[in-house]
């Protein structure tokens, strides 16, 4: 699929080689915006409504697709909470 999301929907998807889960998020809002996020976030969802991408998984795929690999950093394990 992420073959796919580059070359037929050409879409600058992440590898997937490491990623993350979308439940703690914190967000550059500023570079969200410069990189205009929303317009990528919302192509995916419209692609997945056309194609039936993933049916049952919500919002994590179209995250993980665009900020996994190098584009997300972990937050300190310091910060949760027990």
């Amino acid at each position: 699929m992420i073959q796919k999301l580059k070359t037929r929907w050409k879409l600058d998807v992440a590898s997937q080689l490491t990623s993350f889960n979308g439940g703690i998020i914190v967000l550059n809002l500023k570079m969200w915006r410069e990189r205009d996020y929303v317009k990528d976030i919302l192509y995916l969802c419209k692609l997945n409504d056309e194609n039936n991408l993933w049916p049952v998984f919500g919002s994590q795929p179209p995250l993980q697709l665009l900020f996994a690999d190098d584009r997300f950093e972990h937050l300190d394990a310091k910060l949760l909470i027990d």
